[in-house]
């Protein structure tokens, strides 16, 4: 299945999270302040204590993986709503001294010096996540809500 909906740029915020910040709690934090249910973010920077998300493709099971390093990261993903609460979908690459690199989903990490995060809003979209039938994965569903079809 193909999904294409359309919508606008809302707004664009910039955002610098110093060393020491939590990064998804914190961008947490600054959606439910902000009243953000829906965008876009890209993110680089630095981090350490990164918890990383990767799929088994065999058994469809998620493992975790916790690195205490300092490492550069590069990270691009989505904020839609799940349920009731506001989900931040963040995918990254980092890289270690000696060019080691992960890859996955972030679940936490902890801002090394700083990040640097521009995130996108729009209108006449909803963002949403929802299990679909087909691969029983929580997916991304855009409906648009200006009434236009």
């Amino acid at each position: 299945m193909t999904m294409i909906e359309e919508g606008k740029v809302d707004r664009v915020y910039v955002i610098r999270l110093d060393d020491g910040k939590k990064v998804i709690s914190t961008l947490q934090d600054i959606l439910k302040k902000r009243g953000i249910r829906n965008g876009c973010l890209t993110m680089i920077g630095a981090v350490r204590n990164l918890e990383i998300k990767t799929p088994n493709p065999t058994t469809k099971e998620h493992y975790t993986d916790k690195i205490s390093d300092n490492m550069e990261i590069m990270a691009a993903g989505n904020i839609s709503v799940d349920g009731s609460e506001i989900f931040i979908h963040l995918h990254a690459t980092t890289g270690k001294k000696g060019g080691s690199a992960f890859t996955g989903h972030v679940v936490e990490a902890e801002v090394h010096d700083f990040v640097e995060i521009i995130i996108t809003t729009f209108s006449g979209l909803n963002l949403v996540r929802k299990k679909d039938r087909e691969t029983g994965l929580v997916m991304l569903v855009a409906n648009r809500s200006d009434g236009e079809q």
